[in-house]
């Protein structure tokens, strides 16, 4: 398989990911940086901004999914942005009431990183899940029954994933964990080991499988991966 692999898309993937990050770097050097004043309400307003567009990729997903039931690996993708949406705004809940017009209460990052690790994991593994799909989109899997089943199980995946983050984000006592101290802004050894590390592995996982199993067949398959190398990307910004 490695040896059939274009070359040629590979290279095309590959441009578009070093611009994509050399950009993404350089408005981080810049921006953040040396304006330090728009610091506390760019991420905010970011996920403002990506918690609607994750919103508009899920719904055109579903479209396109009810258009042609044979893409039914286009459900786990709709999944991964319509439960990304939603644990968004647990991480929106997490910055000051002030960005809300309210009083000015202090961040819980914490909160904020364990939102965002849930949703990591969870888009990560419905990303592969996709994948795994699309490499059997021409067997006879393509009954109500199975649809039914198949969606059954990555709907619950992601209530669960969404319900533990929820618990874990300082509403359940019993399941409370740092990963982050909102005073010092130091992460806990378990966000550096283990966490961190095991979702830039995930992400791998999730990149080297698609650029296998689709070999960049068509764009849609081009932004999965450069999805995965932008969220890797990000998560070795956070190490540092």
């Amino acid at each position: 398989m490695l040896l059939n692999f274009p070359r040629q898309r590979f290279l095309i993937y590959l441009t578009i990911t070093l611009i994509g990050t050399l950009l993404l770097n350089h408005f981080s050097n810049v921006v953040i940086r040396h304006v330090p004043a728009i610091a506390p309400i760019l991420f905010p307003t970011l996920t403002i901004f990506l918690m609607v567009f994750h919103t508009m990729i899920a719904v055109f997903m579903i479209m396109k999914y009810l258009c042609d039931k044979r893409r039914l690996y286009l459900v786990p993708i709709a999944l991964a942005f319509a439960s990304s949406a939603l644990l968004m705004l647990g991480t929106l809940k997490s910055y000051p009431n002030w960005f809300l017009c309210g009083g000015l209460n202090i961040t819980n990052y914490n909160d904020a990183l364990i939102f965002f690790s849930f949703r990591n994991f969870m888009m990560a593994v419905l990303f592969i899940t996709s994948v795994i799909l699309y490499a059997f989109k021409t067997t006879a899997m393509h009954t109500r029954k199975i649809h039914f089943i198949i969606i059954s199980v990555i709907v619950l995946f992601s209530l669960s994933a969404m319900w533990l983050a929820w618990l874990y984000s300082s509403n359940n006592p019993l399941l409370s964990v740092e990963f982050i101290d909102n005073n010092t802004f130091k992460y806990s050894n378990v966000w550096l080991t283990v966490i961190s590390w095991s979702l830039i592995c995930i992400w791998i996982l999730a990149l080297l499988i698609i650029l296998l199993i689709t070999q960049l067949r068509n764009i849609f398959w081009y932004s999965g991966a450069f999805f995965c190398s932008c969220y890797i990307f990000t998560l070795f910004v956070l190490m540092t």
